[in-house]
């Protein structure tokens, strides 16, 4: 017999978490969330740089993905390139945080 599912009610933060970003509209809204509501990134800027789209279009595919109208989300290649621009921002960072850690004191 099959388990049942359990109640979001009864879940846990980090198993609702979980159920959210194991799938890609979730997982890029979930990221959404919780950097451009933070003002660490502004997702209509990353889009304009690492996907070519304005800002209108990525409120769009937003939308679609917290409606999970994934026939309006973004597609697989977009995803890709939402990824990689992550990545390449990370690593940018992470280039900046070195060069703080290695300067000399003033």
């Amino acid at each position: 017999m099959e388990k049942a599912k359990k109640n979001i009610l009864e879940m846990g933060k980090d198993e609702i978490r979980s159920s959210i970003v194991s799938y890609k509209m979730g997982a890029v809204d979930n990221m959404v969330l919780e950097l451009n509501t933070d003002g660490i990134v502004d997702f209509g800027k990353f889009c304009e740089k690492y996907l070519q789209r304005t800002k209108d279009w990525t409120a769009g595919r937003l939308e679609a993905c917290i409606n999970l109208k994934k026939d309006e989300a973004f597609t697989p290649e977009e995803y890709t390139a939402i990824s990689a621009g992550l990545r390449d921002l990370a690593a940018r960072l992470a280039v900046y945080a070195d060069e703080i850690d290695s300067a000399k004191d003033e």
